[in-house]
């Protein structure tokens, strides 16, 4: 969704005069379209089937952790996600006819439930697949190698 929403800010960047006006009215409400649209067939593809899974494993594990201040909020959070995923796959049920104004229309109502899901439900990063933990010498041997060679984020080039 944030590459979806980076794209389309960049197309409406030029819709703009200099002072952030939108001049260019019946291209920024292409691009709008053009987001909404992208970003219903993503959320079909790629959440939907999966969306009432992934809120019942977060519960879950939700219940396993023990009690704490913050785990109302991310129950609070879970809800409002189950909420919007259940509006829009309430969408996805009943389309409106493709091509048409209702169906300009209800993608834009569903965009904020969209951004929501992007903002809050989805991984930050662009892979699927975690980061590998950071090396650290557990011994004096390693930590001798370590001063020799530099981390090793600096000896891939990574600095």
């Amino acid at each position: 969704m944030a590459v979806i929403d980076r794209e389309i800010q960049t197309a409406l960047d030029t819709t703009r005069d200099r002072y952030g006006r939108t001049v260019h009215h019946h291209a920024a409400a292409t691009a709008r379209a053009r987001r909404n649209e992208a970003a219903m067939s993503e959320y079909a593809a790629h959440l939907a089937p999966h969306g009432g899974h992934l809120l019942d494993s977060a519960r879950r594990a939700l219940d396993t952790l023990p009690p704490a201040r913050h785990i109302t909020a991310w129950r609070e959070l879970l809800g409002a996600l189950d909420a919007s995923h259940a509006e829009i796959v309430r969408a996805l049920e009943r389309p409106a006819e493709p091509g048409s104004a209702a169906e300009r229309e209800q993608h834009s109502a569903l965009w904020p439930q969209l951004a929501f899901w992007g903002e809050h439900g989805l991984p930050r990063c662009g892979s699927r697949r975690p980061a590998p933990p950071a090396r650290r010498p557990t011994d004096r041997q390693g930590a001798r190698d370590m001063d020799r060679k530099g981390s090793s984020c600096a000896t891939a080039g990574r600095v």
